[in-house]
Order: structure tokens, then sequence, then C-alpha cells
């Protein structure tokens, strides 16, 4: 005999708080408060606090236009919806979030923005049908006003400085 189901929104409320105190990423924050409205009225959005304010502006001496540092996060995505089997297969993704919370779709290797769907029948993601793990956070060097990638920097280092005691909040190489 089957157990009947119980819906996410239906579950104590003192164990949806427990579980909403313990996310850490960014985008389990994201996934847990799209459940219910009870669920997004329970936490608030997550803050990025380990981060530096991103963008974040280069100072520039105007021979060149200004700079700015990015974040992006790459994340492993896995469909959880079984009705291809090729569907199932992870992939490798990478997100630039802007500073109004909108997030863009860029492939993984060549940091090009992806302007059409995994899959065509499917215009934009519902976080809930995927099962998704943050792999890193990355940090790119663009062009205030172009966005486009400053060709001659290829990585950029971004360092709390409570690990290396300079009394600044961060360290950028």
């Amino acid at each position: 005999m089957q157990r009947p189901k119980v819906r996410w929104c239906d579950l104590p409320k003192e164990l949806w708080q427990m579980i909403g105190k313990l996310l850490e990423s960014r985008i389990d924050v994201l996934r847990f408060r799209s459940v219910c409205s009870l669920w997004r009225s329970a936490i608030p959005a997550l803050e990025q606090t380990a981060t530096p304010p991103l963008p974040l502006r280069f100072p520039h001496s105007g021979a060149e236009p200004p700079a700015v540092i990015f974040q992006n996060t790459v994340y492993r995505m896995q469909s959880l919806i079984d009705d291809d089997p090729n569907d199932s297969q992870p992939c490798l993704v990478k997100f630039e979030e802007s500073n109004s919370g909108e997030m863009r779709l860029l492939h993984p290797i060549t940091n090009w923005q992806v302007r059409y769907s995994i899959t065509p029948s499917i215009k934009e993601f519902n976080l809930l049908d995927f099962r998704i793990v943050e792999l890193a956070k990355l940090y790119t060097l663009k062009y205030a006003y172009t966005k486009i990638d400053v060709t001659y920097v290829n990585k950029v280092v971004v360092v709390p400085c409570n690990r290396v005691n300079l009394g600044e909040d961060f360290l950028i190489l």
C-alpha cells in the first residue's frame, strides 16, 4: 500500500525554516523560493557577501575604455524529466548575473552568450526540472560599455583579504 504524497508546501513550517537556514548557494535559494509563496516569504534572496560588489569598475587611464569585473558561475545541470534518455545527460552551463538579477546563459568554454535554448522547445528554464550543482565561480574582466572580454587579461583572481591579512575586503589579481 502506497503512502499518500505530501506536497512540499504542506511540510511543517519548522522543517522548511530549518532547510532555508542551511542554504548557501544562490541557485539553492532560488529553487527553494520557487516552491510556493510561503517558502518565498520564508527567506530573503541570498545576498552575495563573499565577493566584492559586482560589477566592479576598474580604474582606467583614458587611453582605453573603462573595464568592469563580472562574476560567472559554472553549473552541472541534468534534467529530472525522463521524456527522452538523451535529455537526461548532464551538461555544463555558465551563467552571468546582472545587477537586476537577470541571468545570461554563456557557453562554458568560449564565454559567448548562448542565444538559443538547450532544447528548441524550451524558452526558459524551470530550475525545479533540473538537478543543478554549482561547480565554480569565475571572474572576467570586460569593457564596461560593450561587455566584451578584455582580450589581454586571461585570469582574474579575487581573494578575500581576511585570508592574507591586508586590512581590505578583497584583493584582485
